[in-house]
């Protein structure tokens, strides 16, 4: 791997790792974080308001789209250690486009 690609790489981790804590940040704490850029994995634990446990989330064959000037966020697929969340990733996140605050374009145009 290059130093170009180690740079972005390390672009693409600051960026994804933000905007999955901000996201998130309502309902607790972003506690570990993983990306493989490459691969379009993802792995991060998060421990909600109010739990003594964290959650483990698995993400796939995600993607970052743009649209009339704006950019979307999609997972392909997800998965996680609790049943009832892997559901819920399913209904309301999987194949879905959740726009990118635009505080984040710096960084999402080096997905591109």
């Amino acid at each position: 791997m290059g130093l170009f690609s180690n740079i972005k790489n390390t672009a693409v981790s600051t960026f994804a790792k933000k905007f999955i804590a901000d996201y998130l940040e309502r309902y607790g704490e972003l506690q570990k974080f993983n990306i493989n850029p490459e691969a379009k994995q993802v792995e991060f634990k998060f421990l909600p308001k109010g739990e003594n446990e964290p959650l483990s989330v698995f993400i796939e064959d995600y993607a970052v789209m743009e649209s009339d000037s704006k950019y979307f966020f999609q997972i392909g697929k997800a998965a996680a250690n609790k049943v009832w969340l892997s559901n819920l990733l399913e209904d309301f996140l999987v194949k879905k486009s959740i726009e990118v605050p635009n505080q984040y374009y710096n960084y999402i145009k080096l997905l591109l």
